[in-house]
């Protein structure tokens, strides 16, 4: 009788343990592989890149539902951290978010069009990771755009965006 109430006892102490470390160990795995936000990154490069009288907003956004098929030759790659200095970029990232970006109106300068832009998310699986935005082309969006958008996954409406008024809702 008293070797049943011992082992209860330390079922009672034991099983509440187990559940709270299986829970921490879950919570670890699951936040390990959170990646970062991507419109930080976006953001960054928005306000390094372009002046306050040609600020670009973001329009269309579309995450990839096969960035595997990302190509280096779909933008150029503007780094921004010494964090990549060493290696090369892991292509393809491991998510792409693709971003039609608009510039504003302002009184001195004239609505100028639209760029595509792609947010990636590389990791070296290691210590290195981050997210990096290729410049895509501008406005008048072609044909093997549309493709190649298409092949990654991405659904911008591109066809909505006039070529004789870039930027302008048709």
């Amino acid at each position: 009788m008293e070797a049943g109430k011992r082992t209860r006892r330390a079922i009672s102490v034991i099983l509440p343990a187990v559940v709270l470390i299986a829970l921490g160990v879950a919570f670890a795995v699951l936040e390990a592989k959170r990646t970062p936000d991507w419109r930080i990154g976006l953001d960054e490069y928005l306000e390094s890149v372009f002046s306050p009288a040609g600020r670009m907003t973001v329009e269309l956004a579309d995450r990839a539902s096969k960035p595997w098929n990302f190509r280096k030759d779909m933008g150029d790659a503007v780094i921004r951290t010494r964090m990549w200095d060493s290696i090369e970029l892991p292509v393809p990232p491991k998510e792409v978010m693709c971003v039609l970006l608009v510039r504003t109106r302002s009184s001195t300068v004239d609505a100028g069009g639209a760029r595509l832009v792609f947010v990636g998310f590389h990791t070296d699986n290691l210590w290195k990771q981050g997210w990096i935005v290729y410049e895509g082309p501008e406005s008048p969006f072609t044909q093997a755009v549309k493709e190649d958008l298409a092949s990654i996954g991405c659904d911008l409406e591109l066809e909505q965006w006039s070529p004789d008024r870039a930027g302008v809702r048709a």
